[in-house]
């Protein structure tokens, strides 16, 4: 099924567009800025109504300082802004900031959810809308990683400085998508406001030495995320919300990389030592339990062993403070890899409602996402091969399935979703659109002065270019 693109005004139903009202959905943002623009600080936000327009109270408010709902944890402002100006053809791509919306949690009395954006300061940096090339909303199957519906403005906006991009609303039985794209001024605080969120008034706090604020026990030491010299100094916004100066999700988890390179570093021996040796099953065990626990960071707690539901069996399940996140198919150190040994996995996975599965031989680590649309399925994000040594990209990858980084859900999810975007099926499907297709006719026509059917254009890609029986 095509993403439905819808245009300012329109709606549709989610189960039309293939997501259930039952199941997650992952809601992204993005936007491009106009070439010489300033860069921008542009933050999502998100507003829980109830019939009346309003929210029921101020934790119905999701931003940057409440990334997560006060009723039952339904909806999440998932991650920072990890997209840096000025490539132009990712900014039109990709999505800068996103939420993930569980809608078995929605409490009844939720009619609405409105999704905004806003520019930070806009007043003192003299920013608007107007600068920006254009502005999208989407939303994903995150089971699938399909994008199902669209709105995507361009050049639409002038002088406003917050956007209520979207809104999600039930009508009767059913969860509906409305592009709403309506601007205003004023920023977040107005927005905020509008919707009846009350709003403090801001106290700037008293500057404290690094020293007073160490002693405290406030600093980075603490396991805060903030960067140093800003622990605990929120910056004065002009729009009357303070807003805590955290690093990115990128700098933390390039932070845990590190951390994750340099344990391994110090286990790598032991474990080439081992696969020399060819040890057993159990003895790989051994080195196994090192490696959850002394670089991933899980706890003895958190690694459960032999695993079982409904007849089917689990080497490891990963459960970071309970909750059983991912499954693991082990195998003897340094024995072939099939894809085939994870099914044992994936239907363990499936029956319990776990959506990852890893499987390893103690050297080469397989991560697969595990989808139950139409059947049970695997579909592998990546792979980490241990004898070819600790490049970044390993102990990003490794990162991702920490104890940090699966429970963060952010970076994993965010991989799974590229992986899907990029895997032979989907490029496909975006080569043979119409959009991108046409857009070859007008170079065909510049280049050679001759004006070719699409279904001609179509047939000679499939053919030439695509091999395609």
């Amino acid at each position: 099924m095509m993403s439905i693109r819808l245009p300012r005004g329109g709606n549709h139903s989610l189960t039309g567009a293939g997501l259930s009202d039952e199941a997650q959905c992952f809601i992204g943002l993005g936007w491009a800025l106009k070439e010489n623009s300033p860069s921008f600080e542009i933050d999502a936000s998100a507003f829980i109504l109830g019939e009346n327009g309003q929210v029921a109270s101020d934790s119905g408010f999701i931003f940057y300082n409440r990334p997560c709902d006060g009723m039952t944890g339904f909806i999440t402002l998932q991650s920072d802004d990890l997209l840096p100006d000025g490539d132009e053809a990712m900014e039109h791509a990709l999505d800068r900031q996103s939420f993930m919306l569980d809608f078995s949690k929605v409490p009844a009395d939720v009619s609405r959810i409105a999704i905004c954006l806003t520019i930070h300061d806009a007043g003192p940096r003299a920013q608007t809308f107007g600068m920006a090339d254009q502005v999208h909303v989407r939303l994903v199957n995150p089971e699938t990683g399909r994008e199902t519906m669209r709105f995507h403005a361009e050049n639409e906006f002038s002088a406003e400085t917050a956007l209520i991009l979207a809104e999600i609303y039930r009508r009767g039985a059913e969860w509906k998508f409305r592009a709403v794209g309506q601007g205003a001024s004023g920023g977040l605080a107005a927005l905020a406001r509008s919707f009846g969120v009350v709003l403090p008034e801001m106290v700037r706090p008293t500057p404290q030495p690094r020293q007073v604020i160490s002693e405290l026990g406030c600093g980075e030491d603490q396991g805060q995320d903030h960067d140093q010299g800003s622990e605990s100094q929120p910056e004065e916004s002009s729009e009357g919300l303070s807003k805590n100066r955290r690093r990115s999700t990128g700098a933390i988890i390039e932070k845990q990389a590190a951390e994750v390179g340099n344990h391994l570093r110090l286990l790598l021996p032991q474990i080439m030592s081992a696969l020399a040796a060819g040890i057993n099953e159990s003895g790989s065990r051994l080195i196994l339990d090192k490696m959850l626990q002394h670089v991933l960071g899980y706890t003895i707690e958190e690694i459960k062993t032999e695993q079982r539901i409904q007849g089917r069996c689990a080497d490891y399940v990963l459960s970071p403070g309970g909750v059983d996140i991912a499954v693991i198919e082990a195998k003897r150190i340094g024995s072939p890899l099939k894809q085939k040994q994870i099914f044992q996995a994936t239907s363990y996975a499936a029956y319990g409602g776990i959506r990852w599965a890893i499987l390893t031989n103690v050297v080469v680590w397989q991560l697969y996402k595990v989808t139950t649309t139409d059947k049970v399925e695997p579909h592998l994000v990546f792979t980490v091969d241990l004898t070819k040594g600790i490049s970044n990209e390993t102990a990003l990858n490794l990162t991702l399935i920490s104890r940090m980084g699966i429970v963060r859900k952010t970076p994993l999810e965010r991989m799974w979703l590229m992986t899907r975007a990029l895997s032979t099926e989907s490029l496909i499907t975006a080569i043979l659109h119409e959009d991108v297709l046409s857009r070859i006719r007008r170079v065909i026509a510049q280049e050679n002065g001759i004006q070719l059917d699409l279904t001609a254009i179509k047939a000679a890609v499939e053919r030439d270019i695509l091999k395609l029986e």
